[in-house]
């Protein structure tokens, strides 16, 4: 039987970019900032040509979810198309659950850029979180078994639009300190990046 949600909670996203300098509109971008995806083909495929989709840990859980969809709305400098990501997190088990969004970056070599910005805002007519996290995850080594995770904690989303901004030497969950080239060069964890994942758990949202 299809999973039927009576309560999706949502909120939404406006081009996601990893840069070096100031952040600037979509249409100024330069070689110092790179757009992973800005939603505007109204596809998920982002602009890397990679996948994106979303994610579940218990997908037989009918009591909780998370849908996304590409949906045209006002964005942050005019009409535009954004990311809407509808998740409910108020499970009827005793897992906590967890849900979100990915996009596959392959294997992303972001060692010249040294922030991840997004635009974000709640729907305030539904309500919606005010925290999530952000992940960005790599594979530990040429075998592609174990990966590493960086991960960042936002907070103070609002229903108005805001441009928020992740320095990736924050996010020290990519570096491999046995490599002795990360004491070397610690941009090295900025490297071979496969994955950005939103995430949204019911022990962290303040609304679920």
């Amino acid at each position: 039987m299809a999973r039927v949600h009576t309560r999706l909670i949502p909120f939404l996203l406006f081009t996601v970019i990893v840069s070096f300098s100031s952040p600037v509109l979509p249409e100024e971008m330069t070689e110092d900032e790179l757009v992973i995806h800005d939603f505007e083909t109204g596809m998920l495929v982002n602009n890397l040509e990679a996948d994106s989709g979303m994610w579940d840990t218990d997908p037989e859980d009918d009591s909780a979810g998370c849908e996304v969809e590409i949906v045209d709305m006002e964005g942050p400098a005019g009409p535009n198309r954004v990311l809407k990501i509808a998740y409910d997190l108020d499970s009827d088990t005793e897992r906590v659950p967890k849900n979100g969004f990915w996009t596959k970056l392959r294997n992303l070599d972001a060692s010249r850029f040294d922030q991840i910005e997004f635009d974000v805002r709640g729907d305030a007519s539904a309500g919606f979180t005010s925290t999530f996290l952000v992940e960005i995850k790599k594979y530990k080594d040429a075998e592609r078994i174990e990966k590493l995770r960086g991960s960042a904690l936002i907070k103070n989303v609002s229903a108005e639009w805001q441009t928020l901004r992740i320095l990736l030497n924050k996010m020290t969950g990519i570096l491999e300190f046995t490599d002795p080239e990360t004491w070397k060069d610690p941009s090295v964890g900025r490297r071979d990046i496969d994955e950005l994942v939103i995430v949204l758990e019911g022990r962290r949202v303040d609304r679920k």
